[in-house]
C-alpha cells in the first residue's frame, strides 16, 4: 500500500514562514502525531510514503529535516504550482 500525503495547499506555509505541520499537538509536530495514530502506521514501510508539497525553500527544508527523520526512505514530490484541489494533488503521487 502506498500512502500519499498531499501537503501542497496554499495554507501549508503560514504567515511568518511557519510550516503548518510543524505546529505542536500534545508536544509533538502535528503531522507526525496524526500519521502515527493511523491503524496501518506500523505496517507500512517508510519507502511507501509519498509526500506532496508546493516547491518552496521552506517545504524542501521541512521534508529534508523533519519528514526524512520520521520516514527515512519516504519520497517527496514538489509541485511548481498549486493544483485545483487535494484530489488532483494526490494524483501527482502516482508518479512513484
Amino acid at each position: 500500500m502506498k500512502v500519499i500525503i498531499p501537503l501542497a495547499g496554499p495554507d501549508f506555509i503560514q504567515k511568518g514562514g511557519i510550516v503548518k505541520s510543524e505546529l505542536l499537538y500534545n508536544g509533538e509536530e502535528i503531522l507526525h502525531h496524526i500519521l502515527k495514530k493511523r491503524r496501518w502506521y506500523k505496517d507500512i514501510p517508510s519507502e511507501n510514503y509519498i509526500f506532496i508539497f508546493i516547491d518552496d525553500l521552506l517545504t524542501r527544508k521541512f521534508f529534508n529535516s523533519k519528514v526524512t527523520n520520521w520516514f527515512p526512505s519516504s519520497k517527496a514530490i514538489f509541485l511548481s504550482e498549486y493544483t485545483k484541489g487535494a484530489a488532483l494533488t494526490a494524483l501527482s503521487g502516482l508518479l512513484y
